[in-house]
């Protein structure tokens, strides 16, 4: 099935096609026909599987271009999350008159009131936010014919349950609800049922499911050596735009002052962030003004930068399904990427419990030794010397003369060699001192597998080490 077979207007589809899709997700081919007709949708699937597209075309189709008041309302649990929706909204809705209003915290309230008075057909928010204007009757939801929960699950995490049936009670019995979410469990259904006249039921896959454009890495490290081998590893894949999770607040903000210490880029994106300073950070890193983004899993939810190349886990999650959504921020769009996890010896059990629950294989490796490290930082030099010679001679020519002493005195080899030994950056600053983290928590199992088992796991793949030759060999 493409988009073309789709019950679509020409207008959607042009503009599906100015954004190089071609070929719908199976969320998205099974949820918008059902959707268009006006089933009420329950569906589950996973981060990156094109739920914004599922739900977003939809939606876009059925709003009228006609001042008709607000005719959508989408919620979903975190700002980041709200404004990714917003911008494929924007994208899907390009040949379409529609006004889409964003209503989240951290935002300063004249400015949204502006925009409601604006009469948005959709209207896309944050739970705490949108009450506060409902309960200020700023925002008429009479006219609603669709209403959209997106990562319903992680609404109830965050301790959303009682916004969201507040929220529920201002809308209008007639409309047509969608909820999607990684994880039907007993708690989402509640809320469906409530939203909800006998939703047609979506499930695109059973059990939690990794990306298989990212190629899975873990090293079994100690607490104190972990920025040690961090560090070692970055400056192998150096220049490559990548993404660090830590558990906490504290530890993405000590890791991320820790990283510009030692001359990396860094910037740390959590909760404390105000909205201004979280958006700042994020179209920094999309901009490329900074490499290495430290991040906590709920400041990072809703995140879709492109050309994210590296994840890497520096402390586990608790929850296999936040482990999925890590990762799923690299290989998208069918680009390869990669995920490295450092792991204690005691958490072995929860890496196999990850293995188990995702159905997949992750390659247990050593870190990586003074020579792979070497080699790597003879590649980089490498380059910069061949930079330096692609300035042209214009650029160079008041260098030769000294150029020439040199190698009349030492040689040519010897002082091509000196120029890469004083190029390599060793990075010869004392590593600070990151606060302990503690273990995950080991679900106990009666099953060997989950005791940590007594069979050892052969750690001998290097692959991931392997730098790619200078581009200029």
């Amino acid at each position: 099935m493409k988009f073309t077979d789709l019950n679509l207007s020409k207008e959607i589809k042009k503009a599906i096609d100015d954004l190089g899709y071609s070929i719908p997700t199976d969320i998205q081919k099974n949820a918008i026909p059902v959707l268009l007709e006006g089933f009420d949708c329950l569906g589950q699937a996973q981060t990156g599987t094109g739920k914004t597209a599922a739900f977003g075309i939809p939606i876009i189709e059925k709003c009228s271009q006609k001042n008709a008041g607000v005719e959508a309302l989408i919620m979903a649990p975190t700002r980041e999350l709200v404004v990714q929706i917003v911008d494929a909204l924007r994208d899907f809705s390009s040949y379409k008159k529609l006004r889409i209003a964003t209503i989240i915290g951290g935002v300063a309230y004249s400015r949204q009131l502006a925009m409601l008075k604006n009469n948005p057909n959709i209207i896309v928010a944050t739970p705490g936010r949108i009450i506060d204007h409902l309960e200020n009757k700023k925002i008429n939801l009479n006219s609603l014919k669709m209403f959209c929960i997106d990562e319903a699950d992680e609404m109830l995490k965050v301790g959303f349950k009682e916004e969201i049936d507040k929220i529920i009670s201002y809308l209008p019995k007639k409309k047509q609800s969608m909820l999607f979410s990684a994880t039907l469990d007993k708690d989402v259904r509640k809320i469906a049922e409530k939203a909800m006249n006998s939703p047609k039921e979506i499930l695109v896959s059973s059990g939690l499911a990794t990306v298989e454009t990212v190629e899975q890495f873990a090293v079994i490290v100690d607490e104190k050596d972990k920025l040690k081998i961090l560090t070692n590893i970055l400056d192998i894949k150096s220049g490559e735009k990548s993404l660090v999770f830590g558990r906490t607040k504290k530890r993405a903000d000590e890791l991320a002052t820790a990283l510009n210490s030692l001359g990396y880029s860094s910037r740390a994106l959590h909760g404390d962030l105000n909205q201004r300073q979280r958006l700042h950070v994020v179209n920094e890193f999309r901009m490329g003004g900074f490499d290495i983004l430290v991040a906590t899993d709920v400041a990072a939810r809703g995140i879709d930068i492109s050309g994210i190349k590296y994840v890497y886990n520096f402390d586990l999650p608790q929850e296999v399904e936040y482990y999925v959504h890590r990762i799923g921020r690299t290989g998208r769009a069918n680009e390869k990427g990669v995920s490295f996890s450092f792991i204690k010896q005691n958490e072995m059990p929860h890496l196999k419990r990850i293995e188990k629950e995702t159905n997949t294989k992750i390659k247990l490796v050593l870190p990586p030794t003074r020579e792979e490290l070497h080699i790597s930082q003879q590649s980089v030099a490498i380059d910069k010397i061949v930079d330096g010679v692609d300035l042209g001679m214009k650029r160079l020519k008041r260098h030769i003369g000294v150029a020439k002493k040199l190698i009349e005195k030492y040689g040519g080899e010897v002082a091509l060699a000196a120029a890469v030994e004083v190029l390599i950056d060793r990075k010869s600053i004392e590593l600070p001192e990151l606060s302990k983290e503690p273990s995950v928590k080991i679900k106990s199992n009666n099953s060997r597998s989950n005791r940590g088992g007594s069979r050892k796991r052969k750690v001998n793949d290097r692959s991931y080490y392997k730098r790619k030759p200078s581009r200029r060999n």
